[in-house]
């Protein structure tokens, strides 16, 4: 009897887990096959039978949650950030979410702007970023770039019109249109971002975790010369290969590929003795557990 509460308790869970999951999906009416509740009337077939895209029940059903409206048919359910975003391809297949009337009075979502044609929504960080995302191009408008202050952590080139990342100043890139990212003078000046070093010439920042590791990040080369691998310590989780020269993440250590370059990483030698090493931790961790109890 002391058991009867929690068998009661335990079905209980149960029933709210399966109704918890049924309220996320949608059954498909021929099979029962479950599809994402947000892929009912999407305007794609999911269910075989295609009861997901049933246009008496799609006239009736509500969007999933307020991220979602439905398209001038009454029958698709689109996500509202792609409601005015210049895409040639609409999403709604009766082309209503691109409509000249209704994107005009269309108000843009969160962190995102109007062009001046009233037509097109764009995301702010796409604003003076060298790309032109609105139709009339006032998103790239030098008088407007000019005057426009770069979000978050964008820098503006030396054009004052272009933002672009600050992590790809100096990279070895060129990302602003006047290439003012890539000025020797510049470069030599900047510090590297956290996790980036600078190269031998002193100009160009690459990841730390690729030094070393068989592809030439550095225009220079310096980040795979031979007496600074050799003195290089591997990063964390990145094995040295038998050469000393370059390192690998231990996880492709005998892997059935060849990451190394002289193949150590895969060799008879190396995986007997890795496979042993692993095999004696299993057990020492399995004793280790026994002890504990």
């Amino acid at each position: 009897m002391k058991l009867l509460p929690l068998t009661i308790f335990a079905y209980g869970l149960c029933a709210f887990f399966q109704i918890s999951e049924a309220k996320k999906s949608f059954n498909c009416k021929s099979d029962g096959m479950r599809i994402r509740k947000n892929q009912r009337c999407d305007g794609k077939i999911n269910c075989k039978d295609g009861s997901d895209e049933e246009e008496t029940m799609c006239l009736a059903y509500e969007c999933i949650n307020d991220d979602y409206v439905k398209c001038k048919d009454g029958l698709q359910c689109v996500y509202r950030g792609f409601l005015c975003d210049g895409d040639v391809k609409s999403d709604c297949r009766d082309k209503s979410d691109e409509d000249e009337y209704f994107c005009r009075a269309n108000k843009c979502k969160t962190f995102h702007i109007s062009c001046n044609d009233d037509l097109t929504c764009v995301s702010v960080t796409s604003m003076c970023d060298g790309h032109n995302d609105c139709k009339d191009k006032t998103d790239e408008n030098p008088d407007f770039c000019k005057a426009t202050k770069c979000e978050g952590d964008d820098v503006k080139c030396r054009d004052g019109l272009q933002c672009v990342s600050l992590g790809v100043l100096c990279d070895g890139g060129y990302d602003c249109r006047d290439r003012s990212d890539e000025d020797e003078d510049i470069c030599k000046a900047n510090m590297c971002q956290e996790g980036y070093v600078k190269c031998k010439d002193n100009i160009q920042c690459v990841g730390a975790a690729g030094l070393c590791d068989g592809d030439n990040g550095c225009h220079d080369n310096s980040d795979e010369d031979q007496d600074f691998c050799g003195a290089t310590k591997c990063g964390e989780q990145y094995v040295k290969c038998k050469d000393g020269l370059q390192c690998v993440h231990y996880m492709f250590k005998c892997d059935g590929d060849y990451d190394c370059r002289d193949k150590s990483d895969d060799d008879e030698d190396t995986c007997q003795d890795y496979y042993l090493s692993v095999s004696d931790r299993i057990i020492k961790k399995a004793e280790q557990a026994k002890l504990k109890k």
